[in-house]
């Protein structure tokens, strides 16, 4: 799971219908929308820890943070009000 979520933001999966996220989703239709992320855009410590979870998960995923098809949001009422 780790590894798809490093993905996702790495812009290696990029479609909610994607082989790894499918896998684990079995028995599940998903649709073939592409995936939006989101993150602060602040350097907050929100920020910090995500990214190091996402270089543990797979080192490639750090450039994730100039990936020009996020959503930025300025505090985590922003993200959580997204939609």
């Amino acid at each position: 799971m780790c590894t798809v979520l490093a993905g996702i933001y790495s812009g290696a999966i990029r479609d909610w219908d994607a082989a790894p996220i499918a896998a684990l989703n079995p028995g599940i239709k998903l649709p073939h929308q592409p995936i939006v992320p989101v993150r602060r855009s602040d350097a907050s410590g929100d920020t910090y820890i995500f990214t190091q979870f996402l270089s543990f998960a797979d080192l490639d995923s750090v450039h994730f943070i100039a990936l020009p098809a996020q959503i930025f949001a300025k505090s985590e009422a922003q993200i959580l009000n997204i939609k």
